[in-house]
Formats: C-alpha cells, structure tokens, sequence
C-alpha cells in the first residue's frame, strides 16, 4: 500500500484491497471538526462537498471495490488557527548587518486572509542604541497559508557587551482584546572578544623639564560597554599601587598622568 499526501489536504491510499474502511482524522490545534452531513448524505461517499467525519474525527466505514477512486470522504474543520512565533538569537558581527529572521506559524490554514500588526519593542538592545532597525507593520497571511516570517537587521559592531534582548510583539487577530498579544524574544549575542590592554612608552616631549607631567597613553585592543579599571605603578621599591577608570565604558584610549616628584 502507498500512502501520500499533498499540501492542499488531499491524500492518496494506493494498493488497497476490496473491503470495507474507515478513515480517522486528526485536528489542528484551536480546531473543531465541522458539522458530520450537514448536506444530509447517508454514507461517506455519497457527496464531495461535505464532512464526513464525526467530533472525535471518525467516519462511517464504507466500502471500496476492485478499479474503484473513492474522492469524496473528507474531514471539515471550523474555528481560527492558533498563531505561534519562537525566540530567535543570532551572532551581532563585526560591522554590516545581520538578518535575524522570526517564523510565525499558524497551527492551521486561515479560512481568509489574516492582517496581524506587529511591533519591536526594546529591551536591553534597543533601535535607539544602534542595536538593530526598528520595524513595525502589518503582517498579511493570506487565505492557505500556515507560515510568515519578519526580519530584523541587526548592526555589527566590535564592542566588548552582554548578550541584548528585544521582543517582537505580535497583536491577536481573533481576540479584540489589545491585551492580548503574542511576544518572540530576539537576542543579539555578542561575538565580540574581551578588550586586550597595551600601553605606549613614554617619550619626553621637546622642551620637556624636570617637574613635568609623564604621559602615558593606555589602548584597548576594542571598545567595551564595561567600565575597565587598570592598575598600574612606577618600576620603584618605594612606588604606590594606583587604579584607574577609563572615562566612559566606550573608550578606547585613557592617559595616566605621573607627577614626577
């Protein structure tokens, strides 16, 4: 026997022996089976425009014979599909944009056209900040379909930071309530490396004196969203322990100013 299926719900049982069968239907979530002949066909295969499957999804046996194409028994199903969207994380990059791709799923083909708004909303990675573009719409499902997608282009950058979080907000279209939403978070994670810490030699300017300033000029190998305190001391027996503070958690160049005394 051959079994097959296609996208549009019919179906194919191929090599079956003369007998009498009964099919049992399975539903989609949120769905209930339509009402059993509601044509008021006696058997299964009497019409074609009909559901022949009772509430729990079975059907009347009928009976198939030798050279014989049954194409009229079929399930019906009423109410709204239930609509579904993941959580989606993707590596930020370097520089460029990154797509990062949301799938919405409906357990089951709408009877027409769905318009579902959708919204981002910022989290700890906001449009703002430069993290991603901001998108807001109208998603249009239409009549057969069970799946959408919506994408959102985040911007590479190298700054060392937490992996960040937005959410893509979905509206219900079967419940007229606005309360009722449906949320996807999306996570930007950070590929970025630890900043490394160099220092430059101090080299006296021309006309330097004795009394002056020593500069030294501390480098991070990449921005960080981190404040970073470095630790240094003069190459003395008598010398002091000193911590310093970049000045904001994005810089890439700090001077450490020594008095000489």
């Amino acid at each position: 026997m051959l079994f097959r299926s296609e996208s549009d719900g019919s179906f194919e049982f191929l090599g079956l022996d003369p007998g009498y069968y009964y099919f049992i239907f399975s539903k989609p979530a949120t769905y209930n089976f339509a009402t059993l002949n509601v044509s008021g066909a006696a058997t299964p295969e009497a019409k074609s425009d009909d559901s022949d499957a009772d509430a729990t999804g079975k059907t009347d046996r009928f009976y198939l014979d030798y050279d014989e194409t049954e194409a009229a028994v079929a399930a019906g199903y009423t109410g709204n599909p239930k609509i579904s969207v993941s959580n989606v994380s993707v590596n930020e990059g370097n520089s460029g944009v990154t797509q990062l791709t949301f799938t919405i799923n409906l357990s089951g083909p709408a009877g027409s056209a769905l318009n579902i708004a959708y919204q981002l909303i910022a989290g700890t990675a906001s449009s703002l900040a430069g993290d991603y573009t901001n998108l807001s719409g109208t998603l249009v499902v239409n009549k057969g379909e069970t799946s959408k997608t919506i994408a959102v282009m985040i911007n590479g950058d190298t700054m060392y930071e937490d992996n960040e979080q937005f959410i893509l907000r979905l509206d219900d279209p079967f419940d007229p309530n606005p309360a009722v939403v449906i949320d996807a978070l999306g996570t930007i994670i950070n590929d970025d490396p630890i900043p490394q810490i160099s220092i430059q030699d101090y080299v006296p300017i021309e006309g330097a004196t004795e009394g002056d300033d020593a500069v030294f000029i501390v480098t991070l190998s990449n921005p960080s969203q981190q404040q970073i305190k470095v630790q240094w001391r003069t190459d003395s027996s008598r010398s002091e322990e000193h911590t310093s503070e970049l000045q904001s958690p994005c810089n890439l160049v700090c001077r450490l100013l020594l008095e000489k005394k």
